[in-house]
C-alpha cells in the first residue's frame, strides 16, 4: 500500500493547503489508511478546525507556501497541492491576487520539489479549465484544449502547464487530477452548493439563480479522495505524466442543481415549503453557453476508480452537515 522507502516503511505525504476542505480530507483518509502526513497553510494552527481531531498527528507547518524550503520536504516522497486561491467570483475582482496566490506559490513548491527526491507530486486542477467546448467533444477527454474563462480557470490551466513543464524539463513525476464542481461536508460556505442548501435551510422564499443554463460535472469529496488514494496506489510507469478526471461523470444546469440542493434541504432539514427556484439572466463573465461534462473512463482504466457515492446521495450528505453546522 502506497510507495515505500528503503526500509520497506510506507512513504510520507506533504500537503499544502492541508487546512482546507480537500487537504483536510485527503489528511485524514491517508492517516487512516497507515501515511505519514505533513504538510503546511496559512491557516493558525488553532484554527485548523477541519484538522482539529487529528492535529496531534500532522506535522504541521504554519507559513505560505510561497515560503516553502527544501527542508520542509525532507522525508517527503509524495507531496500534494491544494495550497491556492479557490474562489471564482474574487479571481474576477482581485485578478491579479489569484495570479500571485496560484501561481508564484506553485513556483515556488516546484522548485524545491525538483530539488528533492520526490516519487510523485500530485496537482489537482479543475474542470473550469475548459470554457465553451463544442457539444461534439463532450464528455471532455483529458487531450481537450485549455479554454479557460475568467481568471482563477486561467491560473488552474497556467498551473497545468507549468506542472507539465518541470515534467518534461526537470523530469518532476507529475500528475495532473482535474475535479468537476467539488462539494461534500467540510465545503467552503460561499460555493453554489452549499449557499443553494444553506438559503433554504434559513426559510428563504426564493433562491435566485446566476448562470442557470451553465452546466458543471459535480464532484462529491470523497469520491474525490478515494482516487486519490488509488493514485498513490497506482504503478508509477502508468500515472506520472498523466492527467486524470475525477468526477460522477453527469451533466447538470446549475438551475436543476440549485433545484436539487433546495429539494434535499428541505427533506433533511424539514423545511416547508421549498423555495421557488427563480433563474436569472445574469451570467458570470465568460460563461455563458459554458457547459462542463467530464469523461472518467481514463480514471476508471488505469487507476480501477469510479464513484461510488451518486450525486443525490453526496447531495443528501452535504445537507445533513449544514443541518448539523446551523442554526440558519
Amino acid at each position: 500500500m502506497g510507495f515505500a522507502n528503503g526500509d520497506g516503511k510506507l512513504t510520507n505525504v506533504f500537503i499544502t493547503g492541508i487546512a482546507g476542505a480537500a487537504g483536510s480530507a485527503l489528511a485524514k483518509r491517508l492517516l487512516k489508511e497507515g501515511y505519514k502526513v505533513s504538510g503546511l497553510d496559512v491557516v493558525a494552527p488553532i484554527d485548523a478546525y477541519r484538522l482539529k481531531d487529528v492535529m496531534g498527528q500532522i506535522d504541521y507547518k504554519w507559513k505560505a507556501v510561497q515560503d516553502i524550503t527544501q527542508h520542509d520536504l525532507m522525508n517527503s516522497q509524495i507531496v500534494a497541492d491544494f495550497a491556492a486561491q479557490p474562489n471564482t467570483p474574487l479571481g474576477l475582482t482581485a485578478p491579479k491576487f489569484t495570479v500571485w496566490e496560484n501561481l508564484d506559490g506553485l513556483v515556488s513548491l516546484l522548485e524545491c520539489v525538483r530539488k528533492e527526491n520526490i516519487s510523485l507530486f500530485i496537482y489537482p486542477s479543475s474542470g473550469v479549465v475548459f470554457g465553451r467546448v463544442p457539444p461534439e467533444h463532450l464528455p471532455i477527454r483529458e487531450d481537450e484544449p485549455l479554454t479557460p474563462a475568467n481568471p482563477y480557470a486561467a491560473t488552474k490551466a497556467c498551473s497545468e502547464i507549468l506542472c507539465m513543464t518541470y515534467f518534461r524539463c526537470y523530469n518532476v513525476p507529475v500528475t495532473i487530477l482535474r475535479i468537476g464542481m467539488g462539494f461534500g461536508p467540510g465545503m467552503r460556505k460561499d460555493e453554489s452548493i452549499a449557499q443553494f442548501m444553506i438559503k433554504t435551510l434559513r426559510g428563504d422564499k426564493e433562491i435566485k439563480v446566476e448562470s442557470p443554463k451553465t452546466t458543471r460535472d459535480p464532484s462529491y469529496l470523497e469520491n474525490v479522495i478515494d482516487a486519490w488514494v488509488r493514485l498513490l496506489e497506482a504503478p508509477r510507469e502508468e500515472v506520472i505524466g498523466e492527467i486524470f478526471h475525477i468526477s460522477n461523470g453527469i451533466e447538470i444546469t446549475i438551475e436543476e442543481l440549485a433545484r436539487k440542493c433546495a429539494e434535499f434541504a428541505c427533506v433533511v432539514g424539514g423545511v416547508s415549503p421549498m423555495p421557488a427556484i427563480v433563474p436569472t439572466s445574469s451570467y458570470r463573465r465568460g460563461e455563458f453557453g459554458m457547459r462542463q461534462h467530464l469523461d472518467i473512463s481514463k480514471a476508471k482504466r488505469v487507476l480501477g476508480w469510479e464513484p461510488k457515492i451518486s450525486l443525490e446521495e453526496g447531495l443528501i450528505r452535504t445537507a445533513r452537515w449544514l443541518v448539523k453546522e446551523g442554526p440558519w
